[in-house]
């Protein structure tokens, strides 16, 4: 994501409000994902040029492993709290600590993050909405125009990154297995997902690594309508928590923006419940107002 600079004609207040916020956006996109041994023994599943059915079976199973590696991310409710490190060539390094709500319906799920750390952005939280056949928006409350901003997933943030490639809204790429292999002596399966025609993305192609045991990524890997590769992400750690594997430490490597994000797991619980009141926009300006008087 960049950051934006002020203009001549606006006060240093707006710009450092506009920056600010800019941060703020990054943080919020990039807990969304809150989704390498070396290569043995790796299998073509043809090494010859696929026929009508193998083509179909192919696709068939990308679309499969794509289903159910979402399916077992789809807790009801999930608490998490992380630890976000950006680094860049331009900027100097930033540490940030959030907290992560989130409740998962068939029909949509919402996500509030707030920022714990640094205390000084401790009044900025944002609330996303996914919800099937709408476009995903990000809604934060702006205290000092006593408004809610809302963004969508296409808009590149500080660190060159967008939302979309962090949330993956995998609903816009057609998808089909390519490779069976092993990495480090675990199956994995390798998933290729094309942009469809009518969909809109500067990703033009993922090419993403699961584990066959747990579908949980290992790597992926974003191509854009050239070819050449925008990033790189590699999933470091994962653990077992309450009777689900989860990842626990993700590392992103930017080619274009040169600029690398490291988020770590500190903490994460299922609850049975959570108030539904955080999961409503207005909880947003009551929490920035509390947290300013306090």
């Amino acid at each position: 994501m960049q950051k934006r600079t002020a203009s001549h004609s606006e006060s240093g207040k707006f710009a450092s409000l506009r920056i600010r916020n800019s941060y703020y956006f990054l943080l919020l996109v990039l807990t969304l994902f809150l989704l390498n041994g070396c290569q043995q023994n790796s299998t073509s599943l043809s090494t010859t040029t696929p026929t009508v059915d193998v083509q179909k079976t192919n696709r068939e199973r990308g679309e499969q492993i794509i289903a159910e590696n979402l399916k077992r991310e789809a807790a009801p409710y999930r608490k998490s709290r992380v630890r976000l490190t950006v680094t860049s060539e331009k900027e100097p390094t930033q540490i940030y600590v959030l907290a992560i709500s989130r409740k998962h319906t068939e029909a949509e799920t919402r996500t509030l993050t707030e920022i714990i750390e640094p205390k000084e952005d401790q009044d900025l939280a944002t609330l996303t909405v996914e919800q099937k056949g709408k476009p995903t928006v990000s809604i934060a409350y702006v205290s000092s125009t006593n408004k809610f901003r809302e963004s969508g997933t296409g808009k590149i943030f500080f660190g060159g990154l967008t939302a979309q490639e962090l949330l993956g809204e995998w609903h816009k790429y057609d998808s089909r297995l390519l490779l069976e292999k092993e990495l480090g002596g675990v199956k994995t399966l390798e998933v290729e997902s094309t942009l469809k025609p009518d969909a809109d993305s500067v990703i033009q192609r993922y090419v993403s690594v699961f584990r066959a045991d747990n579908y949980l990524p290992i790597e992926l890997r974003l191509f854009g309508s050239d070819g050449k590769p925008l990033r790189l992400f590699q999933i470091k750690e994962t653990r077992p928590v309450e009777g689900r594997n989860v990842v626990w430490r993700t590392e992103i490597e930017n080619y274009v923006y040169k600029t690398k994000v490291i988020i770590e797991t500190l903490e994460m619980s299922f609850p049975a419940k959570l108030p539904d009141s955080y999961f409503e926009k207005d909880y947003l300006k009551s929490r920035a107002a509390s947290k300013q008087n306090f």
